[in-house]
């Protein structure tokens, strides 16, 4: 997510492997891509990421008005629905913060944040903005996951950083998954158990049995 601009669509095609284009082209309407991602600290996982290029305002569609179908954009769309991260975009030359605290606060506590500001290579500090730390720290206060980085899709500039930064949303989804797998394992033993403590598995076994010599008269 990010104003226009901020190169959304550049990223998303540098994850892809693909090179930056230098030529602005707006994007008309939210898009979906995937890039094949592997975790650095395990061989087994490797998974097909999907990215969406978020837009908030489509371009009107000339043609809706004689039957045609409006663009989608995030005004119809819920963006966030089974989403894990959102990487909110800035350009590290803009000082304004009023997009991203407006975008901060309409996303769901447990996804993942990322401040990514681009177009590192085009300032000399690539220290983070102190406006941009501080709003991470206010978030962070609030109990949300952010995290702060700066690339350049130009030059690929830490584009390695934001790879590896994959990694968090994959592992907290798997966590999640594991442990909504032992919780159902609890479940089931604690099931187990009540039912060979008070003899329920005998009787399941006798009301078996007296339904097959029924059926095989």
């Amino acid at each position: 997510m990010g104003p226009r601009g901020v190169g959304k669509t550049n990223l998303i095609q540098r994850l892809q492997g693909q090179p930056c284009s230098e030529t602005y082209i707006p994007t008309p309407q939210i898009s979906c891509s995937h890039i094949r991602w592997k975790q650095s600290f395990s061989r087994e996982d490797t998974c097909k990421v999907e990215c969406w290029d978020v837009v908030d305002e489509a371009f009107l569609n000339p043609d809706a008005f004689a039957g045609g179908v409006n663009l989608i954009d995030a005004s119809v769309v819920d963006v966030f629905q089974n989403c894990q991260c959102v990487v909110l975009m800035y350009d590290v030359r803009d000082e304004s913060n009023e997009y991203l605290e407006s975008k901060i606060q309409s996303i769901p506590p447990h996804v993942i944040i990322l401040l990514l500001g681009n177009f590192a290579d085009l300032v000399s500090s690539k220290e983070t903005p102190d406006r941009i730390t501080s709003l991470a720290s206010g978030a962070l206060f609030s109990g949300r996951k952010v995290h702060m980085l700066q690339v350049s899709t130009r030059t690929c500039l830490n584009m390695n950083k934001l790879y590896y930064f994959i990694g968090l949303p994959f592992l907290q989804a798997k966590r999640e998954s594991l442990e909504q797998q032992l919780k159902q394992c609890y479940e089931y033993e604690t099931e187990v158990t009540m039912n060979l403590k008070n003899n329920t598995f005998k009787k399941k076994q006798d009301e078996n049995k007296r339904l097959d010599d029924f059926l095989n008269q």
